[in-house]
């Protein structure tokens, strides 16, 4: 399985084999190559969000891959993420054990699962205007479990290429940008008023990698900040 999602400069992969969960991280323009500090900053922010998800995990079994050569000591690395890491690599990369991908989340919540189902629902239910391109992209974003897919995932969910769904959205003069943060933020508002989650987990939710991205685009969007939303 390989997942790819690209934001303006770099390019995500995710794939997963009988051993390894590995996201490897590329340049989009190969006419400029990702320095020092934006990869390890990528890689950084994965592991983070590991220990996060894992608190428990023995974090030595996972291998962390640079394409540079190490800029100090290789210990002072080690130190600060508790991987085993590599450098002079073909490829930035962080491979996780597969087995980790049945481990159950501390943070579960086995009642959070339909209520979070019922507010998609809801959202679903209210979607009765605009355009039938657009409908149906909200609707694959809703129903997909996640609402952050990127524009080739949600192309292939539809089953056209990403030209044709950019230009019917184009008819629309809706952008699948605005379609995806309009779906986020309708999301956002449902988990506020109508669960009890922390803005940390809705921002998970949401897709956002860091509560404070999620903060930031709810105040941007609705002039207000989530905890003055929040009834």
């Amino acid at each position: 399985m390989d997942v790819i999602t690209n934001t303006s400069m770099i390019s995500y992969q995710f794939s997963r084999s009988e051993k390894w969960m590995t996201l490897s991280i590329r340049e989009v323009d190969f006419a400029r190559s990702l320095d020092v500090f934006s990869i390890e900053s990528e890689i950084s922010a994965q592991i983070r969000i590991i220990k996060d998800l894992l608190p428990n995990a023995d974090m030595s079994q996972c291998l962390v891959s640079f394409p540079h050569k190490c800029p100090t000591t290789l210990a002072a690395y080690r130190e600060k993420s508790a991987c085993r890491i590599k450098f002079n690599q073909s490829i930035a990369q962080l491979q996780i054990p597969n087995s980790w991908g049945d481990i159950a989340l501390h943070t579960r919540d086995e009642s959070l699962a339909p209520i979070l189902a019922e507010r998609c629902q809801m959202i679903l239910t209210q979607l009765t205007q605009g355009d039938d391109w657009v409908k149906r992209v909200q609707n694959y974003l809703l129903n997909s479990g996640s609402p952050n897919k990127s524009l080739i995932e949600t192309a292939e969910a539809l089953g056209v290429s990403t030209h044709n769904l950019r230009w019917h959205l184009a008819k629309t003069k809706l952008s699948y940008r605005k379609i995806l943060m309009d779906v986020r933020m309708k999301l956002a508002c449902q988990y506020l008023e109508h669960t009890p989650l922390t803005l940390q987990q809705i921002a998970y939710q949401l897709g956002y990698r860091y509560p404070s991205n999620f903060q930031l685009a709810f105040k941007k969007y609705f002039k207000l900040s989530p905890g003055e939303w929040r009834p």
